[in-house]
C-alpha cells in the first residue's frame, strides 16, 4: 500500500529538519541543545515526540509525558500523541500519521 508520502523527503526531515522544525533521532540532551542553539540561536518553540512501538497511552509510557510537560512548563509547544497501529508500528501507517498529524498537526 501506499504511504501517500515520499519516503526519502521524510527521512530528510527526521535527519534535518525543515524551517520550521528540527528533528532528532539519536542524540545526547547536550548533543540536541548544542545542536538547537546552532540551529536557531534559541530554544526551539515546538517540540514533536515520536515513541517507540508499544502499547498504552504515549503520556502514561516510559519518559515521554514527563518531558511533555515540562517543556509545555517552558513555553514549547508539543505534537504527541497515541500513535496507531502502535504495537506493529507499520510504516504505511505511522509515516503519514507523523507528517500530517504530529509535524504538522494542531497545535
Amino acid at each position: 500500500a501506499d504511504a501517500g508520502i515520499d519516503l526519502e523527503r521524510f527521512r530528510r526531515l527526521v535527519d534535518t529538519g525543515s524551517d520550521d522544525a528540527l528533528m532528532s533521532t539519536d542524540l545526547t540532551d547536550d548533543e540536541l541543545r548544542e545542536l538547537t542553539q546552532q540551529a536557531t540561536g534559541t530554544a526551539p518553540d515546538r517540540v514533536v515526540i515520536v515513541p517507540g512501538n508499544g502499547d498504552g497511552s504515549v503520556w502514561e509510557s516510559n519518559w515521554y509525558g514527563w518531558l511533555a510537560e515540562e517543556l509545555q512548563k517552558s513555553g514549547v509547544r508539543v505534537g504527541m500523541q497515541d500513535m496507531p497501529d502502535p504495537v506493529y508500528a507499520r510504516e504505511a501507517r505511522w509515516l503519514p500519521f507523523i507528517e500530517r498529524d504530529l509535524a504538522g498537526g494542531p497545535e
